[in-house]
């Protein structure tokens, strides 16, 4: 499967909703919280379903621009929904 693929799944699943909501709550617009969370679920895709907050805090920091201490605060929020998802489509 391509990866825009599974990032459109994980935006669009109710583990995405969510997971938009927590970074609505940490004071990011939905447009910002989707792009990150665009490279969270790249991360966990290409590390599967044992995905680590590690990793998905690694992507948000490299990728999506964000400092490490916000990088992990929102990995800890967002894996959980990753994870579920990865379980259930993967």
């Amino acid at each position: 499967m391509e990866m825009s693929t599974l990032v459109n799944g994980f935006l669009s699943s109710p583990e995405g909703q969510r997971a938009t909501g927590a970074f609505n709550a940490q004071g990011f617009v939905t447009s910002e919280a989707q792009r990150l969370l665009a490279h969270a679920a790249e991360a966990a895709a290409v590390h599967g379903v044992g995905v680590s907050p590690g990793r998905v805090a690694e992507a948000l920091a490299i990728r999506g621009g964000v400092d490490g201490a916000t990088a992990s605060t929102l990995a800890a929020a967002v894996t959980p929904f990753l994870a579920g998802w990865l379980q259930r489509s993967v």
